[in-house]
């Protein structure tokens, strides 16, 4: 029994010299599975939230006015000839601008590069068909992971070098530009 117990001991002290353990934690690529999920790398989506309103206002005033009198007068026995002529020009013009415009839409976006700093540079687009009129909401940016909520968004106002466009295609967007009469007159300026 007592080679048996050195023996025991030989084998765990010889065993103990060549076990190694790595730890299964990485600081750099833990997400807890009870936390909030949120993109942090390229490829992770993100909803974004675009709420835009958007006012401009634009006027220009001109005015010119010129005049050129000429007048002059003859005398010849008994008669009188009289002529002058009269020329003037007066121009007045203004002109206003008003833009209104309002946006709210959802799009999912996706990660496609990661900074040194950190920043998560976004990319996204959406394209709705509604009665054969086609929209395309686009968005890209970049954004902060603490401005990312719980939920996964971010609202559109907290995205940094922000590029939001909205096109459309169909019977609205075309009928915007009017029909080829119309398009020629504005064309010639009349």
């Amino acid at each position: 029994m007592y080679l048996f117990k050195v023996l025991l001991v030989g084998v765990l002290l010889f065993a103990s010299v060549n076990i190694s353990a790595t730890s299964l934690y990485n600081e750099k690529t833990f997400k807890s599975l009870h936390a909030d999920k949120k993109a942090f790398k390229v490829g992770d989506g993100i909803t974004v939230l675009i709420y835009q309103s958007v006012q401009a206002k634009s006027s220009a005033g001109e005015g010119s006015s010129g005049d050129f009198k000429f007048s002059g007068g003859a005398t010849v026995q008994d008669r009188n000839w009289n002529a002058g002529m009269n020329l003037g020009s007066s121009n007045k013009g203004d002109a206003a601008t008003n833009r209104n415009g309002f946006v709210r839409a959802q799009l999912t976006a996706m990660v496609v590069n990661v900074g040194d700093n950190g920043l998560l540079f976004i990319e996204g687009s959406q394209k709705i068909t509604v009665n054969d009129e086609e929209q395309i909401i686009a968005v890209k940016g970049t954004i902060r992971t603490e401005d990312i909520s719980n939920q996964n968004t971010i609202a559109s106002y907290r995205i940094q070098n922000a590029e939001i466009a909205i096109d459309g295609q169909g019977e609205v967007s075309s009928g915007k530009n009017g029909n080829v009469f119309s398009r020629l007159v504005n064309w010639i300026g009349l």
